[in-house]
């Protein structure tokens, strides 16, 4: 392989690697969880804080905890990759999101966190840290090998009444199949 042919190779890849970690964050935001699975590669591990495990595992998990977030967002930036050959890349990424908890699971959040929260409000958790990955291309693919989610901090917000999304001419959020992306998607046959 030329110089060129394999720098080439590397920026294909590192694309592909990116593509990965976005439709991650899509996934969980708008509660895609089908859509995770794809996303690893098979005997992946994932140690997400509050769940350690496979990826099915995962999935179960994410379904179960995202009941009561109301909104969610995962935004990633300073995507490093570092390739330890042409097929393995230490990947970390720095992760904010942001989670619109219901009251009912501000609760079961704090207690599973350890943080003192009270009221009856919904809480947005704020939260600050990085993902740091194994990715693998096997049979061609790049792929999530082991995923950890490293925590740096988290602020707790009371949402205070009168700041929802309430003006009718608002394209609103959705965590399920009809948010505006998934019906774009269907609309210009990406689905």
């Amino acid at each position: 392989m030329s110089d060129l042919d394999r720098r080439l190779a590397e920026i294909e890849a590192r694309f592909a690697i990116a593509d990965i970690v976005h439709k991650f964050c899509r996934a969980a935001d708008r509660s895609d969880l089908e859509a995770i699975p794809s996303l690893f590669h098979d005997g992946a591990v994932d140690n997400h804080v509050f769940y350690e495990g496979d990826v099915a595992g995962l999935v179960e998990w994410m379904r179960e905890r995202h009941r009561d977030i109301l909104n969610a967002s995962h935004n990633v930036s300073n995507i490093l990759i570092e390739f330890a050959g042409p097929d393995r890349a230490l990947v970390e990424s720095r992760v904010t999101v942001c989670l619109r908890y219901s009251a009912v699971g501000t609760a079961a959040f704090a207690r599973a966190a350890g943080l003192a929260i009270a009221g009856d409000r919904p809480v947005d958790i704020l939260s600050f840290g990085r993902y740091v990955d194994v990715f693998e291309r096997r049979y061609g693919f790049w792929k999530i090998a082991s995923r950890t989610a490293v925590p740096d901090q988290h602020l707790a917000l009371e949402v205070p009444e009168g700041t929802g999304m309430d003006s009718l001419a608002l394209v609103r959020p959705r965590r399920d199949q009809d948010d505006l992306v998934f019906r774009l998607r269907r609309e210009v046959g990406l689905s």
